[in-house]
C-alpha cells in the first residue's frame, strides 16, 4: 500500500485572512470596526421575487461609499488606520485605488493586505514610533 503524504496546497479566500488579520490586531489592542459598503436588500431572491408578484414594495438600501476600506482600526494609544483586505493576489479596484487617493486628504494610513505576514511587519513597523 503506498501512501501519499503530500497536500495539496492550501487556498486561502478572503474570509481566511481577514480572521488571521483579526485575530493579529486584537492581541496588538486594535478594536475593529466593519466599514460596510454596497446595496443591499435582506430578503433572499426567492423572497423579492414574491414581493414583486404580489406588488409588495421593499427598497435597496445603500450603505457606505463604494471603495470604502473594509475596516476602520481603532487603538487606545495610537492613532487608528484603515484597513483593505483582499485574497491573496488581489490588487485595488479602480473605484477602491480612487476612494483611497481621496482618503489621503486626511492624516489616517491605510493598509492593504493579501495575508497576515505584511500587516504583522506594517504593524511591527509602526509600533517602533
Amino acid at each position: 500500500m503506498a501512501w501519499n503524504l503530500t497536500s495539496p496546497p492550501i487556498k486561502l479566500t478572503e474570509d481566511d485572512v481577514v480572521q488571521q488579520c483579526l485575530d493579529v490586531l486584537h492581541y496588538h489592542h486594535y478594536w475593529p470596526v466593519r466599514q460596510h459598503a454596497g446595496r443591499l436588500i435582506a430578503p433572499d431572491e426567492p423572497v423579492v421575487r414574491v414581493l414583486r408578484e404580489t406588488g409588495t414594495r421593499f427598497r435597496w438600501i445603500t450603505v457606505g461609499a463604494t471603495g470604502l476600506p473594509d475596516w476602520a482600526l481603532i487603538h487606545p494609544e495610537r492613532p487608528g488606520f484603515l484597513m483593505e483586505v483582499k485574497r491573496p493576489g488581489a490588487k485595488l479596484s479602480r473605484q477602491q485605488q480612487a476612494k483611497h487617493l481621496e482618503l489621503k486628504l486626511w492624516p489616517l494610513e491605510i493598509a492593504v493586505v493579501d495575508n497576515v505576514e505584511p500587516l504583522l511587519a506594517w504593524l511591527k513597523e509602526r509600533e517602533k514610533h
